[in-house]
């Protein structure tokens, strides 16, 4: 789910001396041999910098390095369980999914909040569609004393005698039609739920087999010490492709790098959150809908200015579009 970047294998060469040989021929040789390096060198760069100006799949090198008896190094690199975690793609989306991991305390109580989750909706929508239109409130409120099909009723009444037989039957096509897109709703987030979990199982994995913190154990550490582990792996798996080490201040800016740019947006005052009103003026106001408007045309939508997690468009690169583009 969250693909990496691999990073070259490089082929060996020693440089041994031969006092027999030309120091001419030397020289060339080693010409040759420092040209190999810078060679590959480059093509690593910039391969590393392709990976993050744009929203392209990772290309993956392939430079095979045989051992005598030990098989291809490449056969060998996918047996490593770490090996899956080197160079992640999306950082920022994988430190997000690691914050929300803790957050909500791991797999299980993901699990039953998304369970819970399906069956509030499908309760609500049904027990709705029962309010309307199996419940006679005539008879409720005792404002008729018979029934739909004209049978008395007792003076005492009971619940069930308000319940209307076979009110499937009475669903008009507003219903039906409402019940349908309440339907597709309902498997629609029942597939997204399903890629969560599939996705928050890798972090587990990655909890486990790198982090070392059991889902058990999330109770009794804070968020400080996860980010401290976290950093602490930075060095063997290089989860960033560029940095050596990381700080607890590089992760928390990875996660919240959007609401930093939406912050900064209101802040300068390019998107300022306010509204008239006739007698009070400008009144600061941002409602939760014109937020997740805001943040899908600047961040998620097809028109925003990114082509990939941290990467901008061309044309916002350049200094002659950005009036056109304003």
């Amino acid at each position: 789910m969250f693909s990496s970047l691999k990073r070259a294998n490089y082929n060996v060469i020693e440089e041994v001396e031969d006092e027999n040989e030309p120091g001419t021929l030397k020289s060339m040789e080693l010409g040759r041999v420092t040209d190999i390096k810078l060679n590959e060198e480059e093509e690593v760069e910039e391969e590393c910098h392709q990976h993050f100006e744009s929203s392209a799949p990772p290309i993956h090198h392939g430079v095979a390095v045989s051992f005598s008896g030990k098989g291809d190094a490449e056969l060998q690199a996918s047996s490593d369980p770490a090996a899956e975690w080197d160079h992640i793609k999306d950082v920022d989306q994988f430190f997000a999914y690691i914050y929300e991991y803790y957050q909500q305390r791991g797999l299980t109580c993901i699990a039953l909040r998304s369970l819970f989750s399906l069956l509030r909706f499908a309760f609500v929508v049904l027990f709705s569609t029962f309010l309307v239109n199996c419940v006679d409130y005539d008879v409720l409120f005792y404002n008729r004393n018979t029934t739909l099909d004209g049978r008395p009723l007792p003076a005492k009444r009971a619940i069930h005698n308000a319940f209307i037989p076979r009110c499937y039957a009475r669903i008009n096509p507003l219903m039906s039609l409402a019940l349908f897109l309440a339907a597709l709703f309902w498997l629609a987030h029942l597939f997204r739920i399903f890629c969560r979990l599939v996705q928050f199982s890798e972090i587990r994995r990655f909890f486990i087999s790198q982090l070392e913190i059991a889902d058990s154990e999330m109770q009794n550490l804070s968020w400080a010490q996860v980010v401290e582990r976290l950093c602490g792996v930075q060095k063997r798996l290089h989860l960033i492709v560029n940095r050596e080490a990381i700080t607890p201040l590089d992760v928390c800016q990875r996660i919240l790098r959007h609401k930093n740019y939406f912050v900064a947006l209101v802040y300068y005052n390019i998107l300022p959150p306010r509204i008239r009103l006739p007698v009070l003026g400008h009144v600061h106001y941002l409602s939760n809908g014109l937020r997740f408007n805001l943040e899908w045309l600047l961040f998620w939508g097809p028109w925003s200015p990114w082509k990939g997690p941290y990467a901008l468009k061309d044309e916002f690169k350049d200094p002659d579009k950005l009036p056109m583009i304003g």
